[in-house]
C-alpha cells in the first residue's frame, strides 16, 4: 500500500476509532466506508456494511439499499412498503485487496460468492451475510411492490494498477 493511501487508512482509523490492527481488514473497512458513504453518507451505517470473514470468501461489504436507505432488517422493509408503497432495490457488494494487481483468482472468487449469495446455495457464510441473504429473500417475496428489477453493483477495489488484462476483461 502507497503513503498516501495508508495515511487515508489511518485518518479513517482514528476517525472511527478503530483499534483493528490487520492492515488487510481494515483496508476493508475503510472502502467498504469510501464507497458507501457516496452512497448513502450516514456515518453510522459504517459497522452495518462490514461483511468480511473467513467464511465469506471475496465479500467485504454488501449494502443493501431500498429506497436509497440502507437495510438490514425485515421491518426496515416493511417500513418502505407502508410508507412508499414501491421497493426500489440496489445490491452494492465490495471486495478489497491490499495487493499491488489485479488478481484473476480475488476477481473470479468475488464474482462466484455474488452469484452464491443469490442462487441460496449451500456457501456456508458468516451471519452478517446470511442474515443479508434472508433480506433479500423477504425483498423478493415483496417483489409485487417493485417497479424495475433490483440494480445490481460490484465493486473490486485494490491497490494495484489497472493494466486491462485481457483474462481480467474477459472474466468481469
Amino acid at each position: 500500500m502507497d503513503r498516501i493511501i495508508e495515511s487515508f487508512v489511518e485518518d479513517f482509523k482514528s476517525e472511527f476509532s478503530y483499534n483493528e490492527k490487520d492492515k488487510s481488514k481494515l483496508f476493508e473497512h475503510f472502502v467498504n466506508y469510501a464507497i458507501v458513504s457516496k452512497i448513502y453518507p450516514d456515518r453510522s451505517s459504517i459497522d452495518k456494511i462490514n461483511v468480511g470473514g473467513t467464511r465469506n470468501p471475496g465479500i467485504d461489504g454488501l449494502a443493501l439499499m431500498t429506497n436509497n436507505h440502507l437495510v438490514t432488517t425485515e421491518e426496515e422493509i416493511d417500513y418502505f412498503i407502508q410508507d412508499a408503497d414501491i421497493l426500489d432495490v440496489e445490491f452494492n457488494f465490495i471486495q478489497s485487496k491490499t495487493s499491488e494487481s489485479f488478481e484473476l483468482g480475488g476477481i473470479n472468487t468475488f464474482i462466484a460468492s455474488v452469484k452464491e449469495f443469490f442462487r441460496d446455495g449451500d456457501l456456508n457464510f458468516e451471519d452478517e451475510l446470511l442474515n443479508l441473504r434472508d433480506i433479500k429473500n423477504y425483498i423478493y417475496k415483496n417483489s409485487i411492490k417493485m417497479d424495475k428489477s433490483p440494480v445490481l453493483k460490484l465493486y473490486y477495489a485494490t491497490t494495484g494498477k489497472w493494466l486491462n488484462d485481457k483474462n481480467l476483461l474477459t472474466i468481469i
